[in-house]
């Protein structure tokens, strides 16, 4: 990622396990792994992952979008439902799951439309 800062690595459904397994990854550091990451990379391996983008297609699993939002934060989260994949009203459905995590405003906007605009350059 230093070599190409302007790099954006957009993740399916939410980083698939890398939320789930951040404790696994994070351990890299406190055992023998972490050498041959030391001669790669100047940041802990978990820095890395949380520079990702991740969209928000989980098909109704709040649970998801919630640890989602809290690995990345929600400046790093951008609005997908894998259209037409989860049915018919997937895309309300999404939107109603988000609405349901007590974002903030700005959070809300930046997930819906807002980090999308900026990380594909639209704004």
């Amino acid at each position: 990622m230093e070599r190409y800062p302007g790099l954006k690595i957009l993740t399916h459904h939410g980083g698939g396990m890398i939320p789930h397994f951040s404790g696994r990854l994070d351990a890299i550091q406190a055992d023998d792994q972490i050498d041959a990451f030391e001669h790669v990379f100047k940041r802990p391996p978990l820095d890395y992952f949380r520079m990702f983008y991740a969209d928000t297609a989980f098909f109704g699993a709040v649970h998801a979008a919630r640890s989602s939002l809290e690995f990345f934060g929600a400046e790093h989260v951008l609005f997908g439902t894998d259209m037409p994949l989860g049915g018919p009203a997937v895309i309300e459905d999404t939107i109603a799951d988000l609405r349901n995590l007590g974002l903030s405003a700005d959070e809300e906007s930046a997930v819906l439309s807002g980090n999308a605009e900026r990380v594909l350059g639209l704004r």
